[in-house]
């Protein structure tokens, strides 16, 4: 239809039907002096392609004549509309272009893991990546305190087992010298029965020669 309006205004240039009559005189016009420009003007919501009127899609609002991504903390559950439904008080959406209310969450960015005492109601792109880049900073100190906590729990390891060592050698060197303490008590037992064996000796000799003496 619009093709044939389109021709149809041509063919009428071109047979110099467009000359005007004012006050009983006729102004010719120069088809060669004319230039056709084409819009389409589409209703709210709508927006042109092609030469076609194209609802915006959900998640999306019309804006003249372009389709927007609704905001964070809203949404569009229906084609063809001029703006997006806000999500209830406390509630927030995690991203952009959202499609139906069951996108609008009452739950926190995950304030333990990040470190954040707040609660998030609105987060725009520019928010999340800095939320994203706190994130990973707060990961790698994590990491950094468990790489020390372990070699300090190394270091404790390699204390404890040196002095389990050094007792480990006293000990030794305590029976040692508890086995050489007992070795000379022994040697000392040997001589003491040496010492009475040799008085007993010397005894019975003493009485062999009195007898002897008196015989």
């Amino acid at each position: 239809m619009l093709l044939h309006a389109f021709e149809t205004m041509v063919q009428q240039t071109s047979e110099k039907l467009l000359d005007s009559e004012i006050e009983n005189v006729i102004y010719p016009i120069d088809p060669n002096s004319l230039s056709v420009e084409d819009t389409v003007v589409c209703e709210a919501g709508m927006v042109p392609v092609d030469y076609r009127c194209v609802p915006c899609s959900k998640g999306k609002y019309e804006d003249n004549g372009n389709c927007n991504l609704c905001d964070v903390g809203s949404y569009q559950d229906t084609t063809g509309s001029q703006r997006c439904h806000n999500c209830p008080d406390g509630r927030s959406t995690l991203g952009m272009g959202s499609i139906n209310a069951e996108d609008c969450s009452d739950k926190l960015v995950d304030a333990e893991i990040l470190g954040l005492e707040f609660k998030v109601e609105n987060i725009d792109a520019f928010k999340l990546k800095q939320l994203e880049l706190e994130h990973e900073l707060k990961l790698k100190e994590l990491e950094m305190k468990e790489m020390e906590k372990r070699k300090e729990d190394e270091l404790k390891f390699k204390q404890a087992e040196l002095e389990m060592k050094e007792r480990l050698e006293m000990d030794k060197k305590e029976k040692e010298d508890v086995f050489k303490l007992k070795e000379l008590e022994m040697k000392l037992k040997e001589l003491e029965m040496k010492e009475r064996l040799e008085m007993e000796k010397m005894k019975i000799e003493m009485v062999k020669e009195e007898s002897n003496t008196k015989v």
